[in-house]
């Protein structure tokens, strides 16, 4: 069950480090500064050969464009807007996996779905988890 694993492994990443504290675009600009992917080419060297400078750019990139998004958008725009940009960067995940079957690790797997759950809940996006762990906000990976 990812669900139990993702609060275990949480202390463990960045974005339970520190707070995002603020208003709600600097919440979200602070939670940009400790996005963790970028860091998932020192991986390289424990023989994880997927995690390439590009493919971990990709990954950040598409981060970085979730958060842009709901900054832009605004704390007041409706939870459906800001749905949008959830889908919008699963898709781009979903097509990362697409083209590298094996890029997303179970640890990494985690990592990226903790991290929507917290950019969600940073974004003011109440959420649920069903019987396998899955949130609205993760529902829509292929990986």
């Amino acid at each position: 069950n990812p669900g139990k694993t993702w609060d275990s492994k949480l202390n463990h990443w960045s974005i339970r480090r520190k707070k995002p504290t603020g208003d709600f675009a600097t919440r979200l600009a602070t939670h940009k500064k400790l996005l963790p992917f970028r860091d998932w080419v020192e991986k390289r060297e424990s023989g994880m050969g997927q995690y390439t400078p590009k493919n971990c750019a990709a990954v950040q990139r598409a981060f970085t464009q979730l958060l842009d998004a709901l900054i832009k958008t605004g704390a007041d725009a409706s939870t459906e807007v800001k749905l949008t940009f959830f889908d919008e960067v699963m898709l781009k995940l979903n097509r990362l996996n697409e083209r590298d079957p094996d890029l997303f690790e179970s640890e990494e797997r985690d990592q990226l779905c903790a991290q929507l759950e917290e950019i969600a809940t940073v974004a003011n996006i109440n959420f649920t988890k069903d019987a396998d762990g899955e949130s609205r906000i993760t529902s829509g990976r292929d990986w």
